[in-house]
């Protein structure tokens, strides 16, 4: 997603070999350009978008028939699978079909229930319960080595249930809205196959935290009333 001032984004759809090594892979010439979606706001159905590149790649996946540049006259099956996709945050969410950064269930590869801070606005997960506050029912204790991870066949039946029926329960109870085109590629698996947004997640917003928090400098803590 690309910002074109305070009004107006677009969002380019692009396409990297990565059979190409990392030196040449990400120049000009060699990135493919499959759509882009318009200004001036973000897409209603992004799906809609999705769709063309998906049934592209289920064929490519089956494979096609190809000439051999390097040699005359010589024919080879080509194929070509989507194996990552990147993102930042905003469109993750959108192509994961899941509810987003302000939804109770808001980890893309975990399913760990977040609280809601009235201090701060905005949802977060806590590993274990503040000592200094009342008994939540929504307070849980998680270990961090043993999270609650993401399963690709149950977030599919999720999906599936949720287009099929519009059950608002199972998406407040899991996080996951829809179905999306890349459920359909068998190259693709949930959530693995979805990147992590670098630049938000380490220069945009956790990294300078750590930093205050290392160097015992104030950071924002959980009030005697849970929030």
């Amino acid at each position: 997603m690309y910002y074109l001032g305070r009004q107006h984004t677009v969002w380019p759809i692009i396409l990297l070999n990565y059979n190409l090594s990392p030196e040449i892979r990400f120049k000009q010439e060699n990135i493919i350009t499959f759509g882009i979606v318009p200004d001036p706001k973000k897409p209603s159905n992004f799906n809609s978008f999705l769709y063309p590149l998906v049934q592209q790649f289920k064929i490519l996946h089956k494979g096609v028939e190809a000439q051999d540049g390097s040699q005359l006259n010589t024919l080879f099956t080509l194929r070509a699978h989507i194996v990552v996709i990147g993102t930042d945050m905003p469109a993750r969410d959108m192509v994961m079909g899941l509810s987003g950064h302000s939804a109770r269930h808001y980890c893309n590869y975990c399913s760990a229930r977040g609280i809601y801070s009235h201090q701060f606005r905005h949802m977060y997960t806590p590993l274990t319960a503040p000592t200094n506050t009342p008994v939540d029912p929504d307070w849980r204790t998680y270990n961090p080595n043993a999270l609650p991870i993401r399963d690709h066949d149950r977030s599919k039946l999720y999906a599936h249930h949720v287009e099929e029926t519009g059950d608002t329960e199972v998406i407040q109870r899991t996080g996951v809205k829809g179905y999306i085109p890349f459920w359909d590629l068998p190259s693709i698996i949930f959530p693995w196959s979805y990147g992590i947004d670098s630049m938000h997640l380490f220069y945009l917003n956790i990294a300078h935290y750590m930093r205050d928090h290392w160097a015992g400098l104030t950071v924002p803590s959980i009030t005697a009333n849970g929030t």
